[in-house]
């Protein structure tokens, strides 16, 4: 089975110690939650593990395969694909065209572009143009995208963020019919703790670029020092 994993990974910005040995194993056909308070460092791991960030030290592998002397885009085709927190989708390209300028990359075939879309629980015309969305069905939109290019491993940056509780729980829905139907491994890092919760196999808590915890999402979330650096007064659903 091969696994994606980040090994004792540091990053430096100056004199600002970003992430510090931190490691995070993902397996295929399972959703791991990356939790943490803003600056703890999901995103940074995440640019790391897909090629966007060199780090001070640590690595990167895919199965036997290291990553980190790879462009971003080679790490996509090795089967490692990220989403942003920003949306960054063509706006005058339609639903459909959008999918599709991502699935020429690698020849997928015409009749999977309508697949992905609605995998992803976008619904109606796909011939609308992609700035015409809600801001959550953008988010979707660049899910679909990000699946054009058949990853073995998805890593999510907040997708979840701008949705309403019942669109996030879809959202939650159609990623777990993903995991299961595809066999992807799938990194999810989100605030709403609900859909974290309710999706995850496996949570790792980070608190200024430290693993603090993880384990089932039931231990992480009782552990007293995620509850103090993350989850303490916060009400449910609204981490």
């Amino acid at each position: 089975m091969i696994t994606l994993r980040a090994h004792n990974i540091g990053v430096r910005f100056g004199g600002v110690l970003a992430l510090h040995d931190v490691s995070l194993e993902i397996r295929p056909g399972e959703i791991v939650g990356l939790i943490g308070a803003n600056g703890a460092g999901k995103s940074t791991l995440i640019n790391v593990m897909s090629g966007f960030q060199r780090p001070t030290a640590g690595d990167v592998f895919l199965g036997d395969r290291a990553l980190l002397k790879l462009p971003p885009h080679s790490v996509a085709r090795a089967g490692v694909v990220r989403t942003f927190q920003g949306v960054r989708l063509f706006g005058e390209l339609t639903i459909a065209e959008n999918v599709a300028a991502v699935a020429a990359v690698v020849g997928s075939p015409a009749f999977a572009i309508e697949e992905l879309v609605v995998a992803v629980g976008l619904t109606g015309d796909f011939d609308r143009k992609a700035a015409t969305l809600s801001y959550s069905d953008q988010r979707k939109l660049a899910i679909a995208r990000a699946l054009a290019l058949e990853p073995a491993f998805l890593l999510l940056d907040e997708p979840a963020a701008g949705m309403s509780p019942q669109e996030a729980e879809q959202l939650g829905v159609a990623l777990e019919e993903l995991v299961e139907g595809r066999g992807i491994g799938l990194l999810l890092v989100e605030h709403n703790m609900d859909l974290v919760m309710s999706v995850c196999q496996r949570l790792v808590a980070l608190d200024v670029g430290r693993v603090i915890a993880s384990g089932t999402p039931a231990a992480v979330r009782a552990d007293p020092s995620v509850r103090a650096a993350y989850l303490g007064g916060v009400p449910h659903g609204a981490a």
